[in-house]
């Protein structure tokens, strides 16, 4: 009797100018790589996309439409980037930006999920770029090289070959994993125990194994590029406070004498100020995030190797690291929101300076997000932590 069909979902996520490239993987690429996954491993791939698969609807925001309808249960997500980063939405810098965190968090959690993003190379496109849409791309190019693998390609018709030969080998990995998981065990009884022993013994010595002290020294030295990239970060809303009070007393002044010069001039000076701390904290804050989510991981596999690399006195040692860790970003973000919020309450002037502004609020949420997430992550390995202890 012939097995059951098997389907396998990609969920292809991309701002709007790769809808090209979306519209040939769907109608090109996947009904190929289906006609060779049925004979192979009788299986195909569905794809799910939003503008194939999500129902207009109105009463929240467009992402948060996407993903409820798209959900969480597909089993590949395959993103896509160019010159455009995409529009933002209510948490994230994009829509695609959110939907690979989705997927990402989705395999931190211990979901089987594969992941698979693919960049086109500055210039290909054939299009206009603007320099920052562009910039944006290429931040969250590294903050995410650290994760994983992604694939660089020229043309269309190179990504289209890349998704072909990746995603078969992808769904054939996943349906061979299926089929195997109710095989017999190298130790069953119809095998030669001492031969399937020296075996499991040669597999477990070629294997490699963490070094738990290792990872300690490496969450010192992440904590340390952690606590200096957010001295830097702090360093310079003190400078630009320090700054922007004394301009503020200067156009003060200039409005009570109705000097239009000298307070045109203030109202430079400030767009100035906000200008350089956006320039600094751009520069530092991808680095900090990525460096936050390595010390996340870190944290938790020392909390998973505590039993084997620290005394029982050792325990409330790494319990207070890791609280005082939280407290400390819980300080800089509650020290961050009154500078925001100041910087909100300043009234609309100069068209530099009203740019100026909305960068600097800018900057300030993406800040936020930055501690907020790390925080709330933080808790969890603590609670990990306090589970695991009592």
């Amino acid at each position: 009797m012939p097995s059951e069909l098997k389907e396998l979902t990609v969920f292809i996520s991309s701002p709007s100018d790769k809808s090209r490239e979306r519209k040939a993987l769907i109608e090109d690429v996947i009904p190929k790589i289906n006609k060779s996954l049925r004979k192979t491993v009788n299986a195909t791939i569905r794809h799910i996309a939003w503008e194939t698969d999500v129902v207009p609807r109105f009463g929240q925001a467009p992402q948060d439409t996407i993903n409820e309808q798209v959900g969480t249960e597909y089993d590949i997500f395959l993103g896509i980037m160019g010159a455009r980063f995409g529009t933002p939405t209510r948490e994230y810098r994009s829509g695609t930006e959110e939907e690979f965190q989705r997927a990402f968090n989705r395999k931190q959690k211990g979901s089987n999920v594969e992941i698979m993003f693919y960049f086109q190379k500055p210039g290909f496109s054939g299009e206009e770029i603007e320099a920052s849409e562009l910039q944006k791309v290429q931040d969250f190019k590294k903050r995410i090289s650290p994760l994983g693998v992604y694939k660089d390609y020229e043309q269309p018709d190179d990504l289209h070959s890349f998704v072909e030969e990746h995603l078969s080998t992808i769904a054939i990995e996943i349906c061979t994993k299926t089929s195997t998981k109710n095989e017999p065990s190298i130790l069953s009884e119809d095998k030669n125990p001492k031969m399937t022993l020296l075996e499991a013994l040669n597999e477990i010595e070629q294997s490699e194994e963490t070094d738990s002290f290792n990872v300690v020294e490496d969450f010192e030295d992440k904590t340390t590029k952690m606590i200096d990239k957010l001295g830097i970060i702090t360093s310079a809303v003190e400078l630009m406070s320090l700054r922007m009070e004394n301009e503020t007393d200067q156009i003060t002044k200039a409005a009570e004498k109705s000097d239009i010069k000298a307070g045109r001039q203030s109202l430079d000076n400030v767009s100035t100020i906000w200008e350089e701390f956006v320039s600094v904290s751009s520069r530092n804050l991808s680095d900090l995030e990525i460096l936050m989510s390595e010390q996340i991981t870190l944290s938790s596999e020392i909390v998973e190797d505590l039993p084997i690399v620290s005394s029982p006195e050792e325990i409330e040692s790494v319990r207070t690291s890791l609280g005082e860790l939280v407290d400390t970003c819980f300080g800089v973000e509650a020290s961050f929101a009154e500078v925001l919020q100041s910087a909100k309450n300043f009234p609309r002037t100069t068209s530099k300076a009203n740019k100026s502004k909305r960068k600097l609020i800018l900057v300030f949420q993406e800040i936020s997000k930055i501690l907020t997430s790390y925080t709330l992550e933080m808790d969890e390995v603590l609670n990990k932590l306090d589970k695991k202890f009592g």
